[in-house]
């Protein structure tokens, strides 16, 4: 019989609130997959090679669907011949305010 609940990580190698957090992080993914394979899910280990327009996108893909662990290999660099392929990271440098802080009332 297949239980609908959220995958239970084995609490012996993770704290409670991870533990807590994984459940209700994946918890709409039970249905698709069974709670078992959610804990494969997370306990997987992918290897991506290239972070580009493919790899990148993968990995997006992967993390949101619960895979645990990941080996990334990517040589290129962020240039503009291939900043279209890229996911959008944080700028090395702040960007200049825009507007303004709200006031307390």
């Amino acid at each position: 019989m297949s239980s609908n609940r959220p995958p239970q990580p084995d609490p012996g190698h993770l704290p409670a609130d991870r533990c807590e957090f994984l459940a209700a992080a994946f918890q709409s993914n039970i249905g698709i997959i069974n709670p078992a394979e959610q804990q494969k899910l997370h306990e997987a280990v992918v290897a991506i090679p290239g972070l580009g327009g493919v790899g990148g996108t993968h990995l997006i893909s992967l993390v949101r669907a619960g895979v645990g662990n990941f080996k990334l290999a990517d040589f290129d660099r962020f240039e503009p011949k291939n900043i279209n392929r890229r996911q959008p990271l944080p700028p090395p440098h702040p960007l200049p305010r825009r507007g303004h802080r709200k006031q307390p009332r």
